[in-house]
């Protein structure tokens, strides 16, 4: 699905881009499918969005990509009120386009942070307050865990939930935190 997908962008852009996006097809080593699709089609936004802003602004470039392209685009991103994953997602996106097409692209860039940090802190959701489980059911699951005539799989998936019910943590309390709403 892929395969047609870059064939079709690739004609449409200019000669040299159309050489450079066929190398990927040599290039990919060890990346799922649909992971290289969502890299490709955010570089594919990202060129968009460039051939309309390039007018503005003739000293940024493409190919290679400066921090200066890659900190206006976050703040294009920004504008757009884009979630607090799109951003590294993008940065992934166009560290890895660059890397298989053989060009330069200024990722790490402190400025380019500070806005990805920003845009994260600014959109993060507060994490959910979870129920806290009942004494019975912890009471139940405990004699789960104690009972040698149950499956030995089931009693450590059962140990498992006993911990995290013990320590007090859930995994999706932990993701997208922001942390001044703590």
């Amino acid at each position: 699905p892929i395969v047609p997908l870059l064939t079709r962008r690739a004609a449409a852009l200019s000669d040299i881009k159309a050489d450079q996006v066929s190398l990927i097809y040599g290039r990919i080593a060890k990346v799922p499918i649909n992971t290289i699709r969502q890299y490709v089609l955010a570089w594919l936004r990202l060129e968009q969005w460039y051939e309309g802003w390039a007018m503005k602004r003739p000293k940024d470039t493409l190919y290679p990509l400066t921090a200066s392209t890659i900190w206006n685009y976050m703040k294009h991103l920004d504008q757009k009120k884009c979630g607090p994953a799109v951003p590294d997602a993008a940065r992934a996106a166009m560290g890895w386009v660059a890397d298989r097409l053989g060009f330069d692209a200024e990722t790490e860039d402190d400025f380019v942070q500070d806005v990805i940090d920003e845009i994260k802190m600014e959109r993060a959701k507060p994490p959910k307050k979870a129920r806290p489980p009942r004494p019975s059911t912890i009471a139940s699951i405990e004699r789960t865990v104690c009972d040698t005539t149950i499956n030995q799989i089931v009693r450590v998936a059962c140990w498992w939930v006993l911990l995290m019910a013990w320590c007090s943590l859930r995994g999706d309390d932990l993701r997208q935190v922001s942390p001044g709403s703590l």
